[in-house]
C-alpha cells in the first residue's frame, strides 16, 4: 500500500510540475482624440502631453501587457509619443506595433505588446470605408519549449459612432467583415475583439452578429451581461462617461452607457488552445458601479486611487476595459514536447527564394516513419508527406515558387507525437 501511495504521489508531483503558468493583462482604451488638434464639433482636445502626464498614472496601476488604443491620430510618431513617454515609465520592453489606414481616417487604433513576455508574428488588416480594422498575430513566448506556442489575435476596432439608423448599419458591416475574415480562417482559435463600439444596447447589428450562437466562429461576453445595459442596475457595465463637464471634446453625459468591451473566442473562454480567460478579471477600469447619470465620485471611491480616478476623468470619455488570461504551458517534463530521438533537420538556405532544401541525418532503426509538414503562421496546411529513416541521411528539395513571401513553419514528427519545428522565411 505504501509503495502504492508513492507511486501515485511521484505521478502527482510530474504532473503539477509538467505545466507552468502565466497571466497576460490586456487593456483597451479610447483616447478621445489624442494628437488631434480640432474636435469634430469644434474647440480643441486636451493636449498629448497632458494626455500622457494622465496615462502614465492609469497605466502606472494597471500594467498592461497588451495595450490597444482607439482615437490615436494617424501618425506613427504619435504611437512612439506614448511608447516613450508613458509606456516606458512602467515597463521599457513594451514596444509599438504598425497600423492601417487604407481608409484615410484621422484616427486610428493600435495595439502595444511587453516583448518581454510576448512576441510579435505579424499584422494583416481589413479595409473598410469608415475606418480599416487591424488583425495582430502574436504569441505568448515565457515557458515555450518544443514547438509548445500559445498563439492568438487581437482585433482592436473602433466602429462607428453616431445615433442613426445608418450609423448602426455601419457598425454591423464591420462587425461582419471580422466575422467574414474569421471564417476565411478557421485555423485561428484564440482571438478576441476589443475597443469602442458605440452599441446603444444588445440588440444592435454588430452586438448580435459577434455573438451569433450559429456561428461556430463567434464571440462571448466575458462580462456575462448579453442581454442589455440600460439603466442604473447595470452601471458597473457603463464605460461613458466619467465625467459631466470638460473643455476638450467628448461626451459630458455621465456614466450611462456600454461603449466599450472585450469579447473572446470560444477556445479563450474555454482554455481550448493553452489560454483561458480569468473569471472575474474582466472590468470596465475605474468603475465604482454605483455611478449612474453621473461622473465619477473620485472622492469616494475605493475602484482606483483618487488620483487615477481624476486622470480616468480627465483622460477621455471613455473608461478603459481590462481582461486577464492565462496561459498554461508544458514542460519538459512531458514527453509529448520531447523532440523525436535519433533525427536531425536542416533547412540549408534560410531565407529561401525558390526552393527549400532541407538536409536530414538519421540514428534512428531504418524504416521507421516521420510526417513533414509545412504550415503558415495561421496553422494551415501548405505541405505534407512522410519521410522514412534509413539509418543515414537525406536531402530534399521542395519547390515554393507558389508560396508568398513571409515566414512559415517546417516540421518533422515521430509516431509517438514527438516534434522538430524550424522557422523558414520565403523571401
Amino acid at each position: 500500500m505504501k509503495k502504492q501511495f508513492l507511486f501515485l504521489l511521484l505521478l502527482v508531483s510530474q504532473y503539477v510540475h509538467a505545466q507552468s503558468t502565466d497571466t497576460i493583462k490586456f487593456m483597451t482604451y479610447n483616447l478621445l482624440q489624442y494628437g488631434v488638434t480640432t474636435c469634430p464639433g469644434g474647440g480643441a482636445p486636451a493636449s498629448v502631453t497632458n494626455k500622457n502626464t494622465w496615462m502614465k498614472l492609469i497605466l502606472g496601476l494597471y500594467k498592461p501587457d497588451i495595450y490597444t488604443v482607439n482615437e490615436m491620430k494617424s501618425n506613427i510618431g504619435y504611437a512612439n509619443n506614448i511608447k516613450i513617454n508613458v509606456l516606458d515609465s512602467y515597463n521599457p520592453a513594451m514596444k509599438v506595433t504598425t497600423f492601417s489606414n487604407v481608409a484615410g481616417s484621422e484616427i486610428v487604433s493600435t495595439l502595444f505588446y511587453n516583448s518581454d513576455k510576448i512576441g510579435y508574428l505579424g499584422h494583416t488588416a481589413i479595409t473598410g470605408n469608415v475606418r480599416d480594422i487591424d488583425i495582430y498575430h502574436l504569441y505568448h513566448k515565457n515557458g515555450t519549449i518544443a514547438g509548445d506556442t500559445a498563439d492568438f489575435w487581437c482585433i482592436p476596432v473602433h466602429l462607428k459612432a453616431g445615433t442613426t439608423a445608418a450609423d448602426a448599419v455601419e457598425r454591423g458591416n464591420m462587425a461582419a467583415d471580422i466575422m467574414a475574415w474569421l471564417a476565411a480562417h478557421p485555423n485561428v482559435k484564440n482571438y478576441m475583439v476589443m475597443g469602442d463600439f458605440n452599441l446603444y444596447g444588445s440588440t444592435e447589428a454588430a452586438y448580435t452578429t459577434f455573438m451569433n450562437t450559429n456561428n461556430s466562429m463567434r464571440f462571448y461576453d466575458p462580462s456575462g451581461q448579453t442581454t442589455g445595459w440600460s439603466g442604473s442596475n447595470y452601471a458597473n457595465y457603463h464605460t461613458q462617461s466619467p465625467r459631466t463637464s470638460a473643455t476638450d471634446c467628448g461626451s459630458t453625459g455621465g456614466m450611462d452607457d456600454r461603449f466599450d468591451f472585450i469579447l473572446m473566442s470560444n477556445a479563450l473562454m474555454n482554455n481550448g488552445l493553452r489560454m483561458k480567460f480569468l473569471n472575474g478579471s474582466y472590468k470596465a477600469y475605474g468603475n465604482d458601479g454605483v455611478s449612474y447619470n453621473v461622473g465619477l465620485n473620485c472622492a469616494a471611491t475605493t475602484s482606483v486611487p483618487a488620483n487615477v480616478c481624476g486622470a480616468l476623468q480627465q483622460l477621455s470619455d471613455h473608461l478603459p476595459v481590462v481582461a486577464q488570461i492565462v496561459v498554461t504551458h508544458k514542460t519538459a517534463l512531458d514527453p509529448a514536447l520531447l523532440q523525436p530521438q535519433g533525427v536531425q533537420m536542416y533547412v540549408l538556405e534560410n531565407p529561401a527564394q525558390d526552393n527549400l532544401s532541407l538536409s536530414f541525418k538519421f540514428t534512428s532503426p531504418s524504416q521507421q516513419e516521420y510526417d513533414l509538414e509545412i504550415t503558415d503562421i495561421m496553422g494551415g496546411s501548405i505541405y505534407a508527406q512522410k519521410v522514412k529513416a534509413d539509418g543515414g541521411s537525406l536531402e530534399m528539395n521542395l519547390a515554393i515558387t507558389h508560396l508568398s513571401s513571409g515566414i512559415y513553419i517546417v516540421s518533422l514528427k515521430d509516431d509517438m507525437g514527438r516534434k522538430l519545428m524550424r522557422k523558414l522565411v520565403k523571401s
